[in-house]
């Protein structure tokens, strides 16, 4: 048995391919499109190669592929982080360690004594945590594993760093007793005002969000501002899956402060495609964003300026979508991903609108032995 980096299209082919075996009979796998994967591992498409490096290892014994795994890290001036990711394995200790091992010696080489994991190269909100709770149908970008997948991690010596929470909201869930009064008193409040998304304005809908995005996680570890080029990129390529009705934005005295995002989970109609996502498949996909109606959402981003938290925002935006709703009488259920454990107020917010939990994360954190 022995880790092979993976170096040519050979071994990426094995890397991507290796899912495939492993979930064969798991009827809620959806396997990513194999180029969103690709492209997270190509320097000329990811920019976190600027500031990083990442090497990917499967393992084979005489000829057969049984894991896989991804190493990584990001050194700026201000931080530097570390970790591994895209983690699959066989039931079988013997191959996790060996991968795991592989994985830290490299990213000790590199100077790091501490790593995370599992977690994603770059982009923070997809391919993140270890599913441990709510082995059900996965949304897109969202990890995905086999319950045992938890052992292997706890045995090596990796311990919980903490926990993200998703939780499933449907039409007979919401509380609309308890967050009828507050909505109404906060949407008429003078100087506030709640506007849906404008898809025929995004260049201002972008300054808006990049606004909004760079005042509420300033505080937050590892805080990078993103520029309104990059979030005006981001909503053309996500246009498709937006309803303008299904985003909230909230405004005070006509400065933006707070928003609330969700877009149509595209995973149910991922499945049939098993990972290949050229020309036909985009073309069949948005075929079917068209001509489908809406059955499920999910809710990716939920954020207010600090100096606006706790006053009724986030009630008045969520009450906006959920009444929105109701122009979609096919939509069954909408997903409200991921809540750090670090955030108990957007956790009993969740709570409070009747949101019941769904899915569990965590993100694992090991100090490499000696």
């Amino acid at each position: 048995m022995e880790a092979i980096e993976v170096k040519d299209k050979a071994t990426e082919k094995q890397f991507l391919n290796l899912p495939h075996a492993l979930y064969s009979k798991d009827s809620n796998w959806v396997c990513p499109p194999h180029s969103d994967i690709r492209k997270i591992f190509d320097a000329e498409k990811n920019p976190a190669f600027q500031h990083g490096k990442a090497k990917r290892w499967i393992v084979q014994e005489q000829g057969r592929v049984l894991g896989r795994i991804a190493a990584f890290y990001q050194h700026k001036a201000e931080w530097r982080e570390a970790g591994i990711g895209f983690f699959e394995s066989v039931d079988d200790e013997e191959v996790a360690d060996l991968l795991f091992v592989t994985a830290t010696s490299w990213l000790k080489q590199q100077g790091f004594i501490e790593i995370v994991g599992p977690i994603n190269f770059g982009q923070r909100d997809a391919y993140w945590g270890l599913l441990v709770e709510g082995f059900g149908a996965p949304a897109y970008q969202d990890n995905y594993h086999l319950p045992y997948y938890q052992r292997l991690f706890e045995d090596f010596g990796w311990e919980q760093d903490f926990e993200q929470k998703t939780a499933m909201i449907q039409a007979d869930y919401f509380n609309h007793e308890r967050l009828g009064p507050i909505a109404q008193k906060v949407t008429s409040k003078e100087g506030y005002s709640f506007r849906s998304f404008n898809s025929r304005n995004l260049i201002q809908m972008s300054r808006d969000f990049s606004s909004i995005y760079n005042c509420a996680w300033q505080g937050h570890d590892h805080f990078n501002p993103v520029q309104e080029p990059e979030i005006l990129k981001m909503m053309k390529q996500m246009k498709p899956l937006v309803k303008d009705d299904l985003i909230s934005l909230a405004y005070v005295d006509n400065e933006p402060a707070g928003f609330f995002v969700s877009i149509r989970d595209i995973n149910p109609m991922l499945r049939k495609f098993r990972g290949r996502f050229g020309i036909l498949q985009k073309l069949a996909l948005l075929y079917q964003l068209k001509t489908q109606p809406v059955q499920r959402m999910r809710a990716i981003v939920f954020g207010v300026v600090p100096e606006h938290q706790n006053k009724g925002l986030e009630t008045g935006m969520i009450w906006k979508v959920f009444e929105a709703t109701r122009n979609y009488p096919h939509m069954k259920e909408m997903e409200l991903s991921w809540i750090g454990d670090f955030n108990p107020r957007m956790l009993r917010l969740l709570e409070g609108i009747g949101a019941k939990p769904w899915k569990k994360h965590v993100t694992y954190r090991l100090k490499i032995k000696d």
